[in-house]
């Protein structure tokens, strides 16, 4: 068994890093800005579930109909899933 102090993992430098991502940004430009599309997805959902539940109690608090909360809701459960 080793211990922690004889086992040092790799670690890039900064310069290292910056070349590898360029690498993978030139073999694979498709890939790396879908994901950096996604990502930017996921904040914009993530910024959604405050607001909408916010409005949902506001609503209720000021005596709204079912049908409008459930709409709130439904809207909120596509922005989780998202």
């Amino acid at each position: 068994m080793t211990t922690a102090a004889s086992t040092i993992l790799p670690v890039a430098n900064g310069t290292e890093v910056r070349r590898y991502a360029l690498q993978v940004l030139r073999k694979y430009p498709r890939s790396v800005y879908i994901a950096i599309g996604l990502h930017g997805l996921a904040a914009l959902a993530s910024l959604a579930g405050p607001r909408l539940l916010g409005d949902l109690v506001e609503q209720v608090e000021a005596g709204t109909t079912l049908a409008n909360v459930d709409r709130i809701i439904l809207v909120l459960a596509v922005f989780l899933l998202a």
